[in-house]
């Protein structure tokens, strides 16, 4: 089993410094929401709304090396509730070694797996402030680890809410 986390900083794009984009925002429009290195999340920076509020929300992927099964949560209120979540997930799927692969706050996560060169398989992890980004990750570090038929198995995003 290869295990990789990898997580960028946001990219430079058309939102203020400490946000990302949304890319399936309000009404399926692109929103600027805080980013992973965003300092206030009380609100009141220069960057938000002067009475903007966020909750964070987190996801986790759980896998078993044995199995092959995976197990996903995403926009969990706290990082336990994320972990236990994709580690029921994963069992329910017939997963009986299921462990954390990934957790991931206010952002995406992608996993990729192929067949392994010694047999198995590879299952790769990568969490970005985009979609595509953790996808693209994901699928270089599966390359990396030996293997050139790497696919995506899944990726999803757990943005921060806003809650004021």
């Amino acid at each position: 089993m290869v295990l990789v986390l990898f997580t960028p900083s946001a990219k430079a794009d058309a939102c203020p410094q400490g946000t990302i984009t949304n890319p399936v925002g309000a009404g399926g429009q692109p929103q600027c929401v805080p980013g992973a290195n965003h300092q206030n999340w009380g609100g009141g920076s220069s960057n938000s709304a002067p009475n903007a509020k966020w909750a964070r929300r987190f996801g986790a992927v759980a896998y078993d090396p044995v199995t092959g099964a995976v197990g996903v949560s995403s926009e969990e209120k706290s990082k336990r509730k994320a972990l236990n979540a994709a580690l029921a997930h994963c069992k329910s799927k017939g997963g009986a070694a299921c462990a954390k692969n990934i957790e991931y706050f206010d952002q995406c996560v992608a996993s990729a797996t192929g067949p392994g060169t010694s047999g198995g398989f590879v299952f790769t992890s990568a969490s970005a402030a985009e979609e595509g980004q953790a996808s693209t990750y994901a699928m270089e570090d599966c390359k990396k680890a030996g293997t050139t038929s790497c696919k995506i198995f899944y990726s999803g995003c757990s943005y921060p809410e806003r809650v004021q």
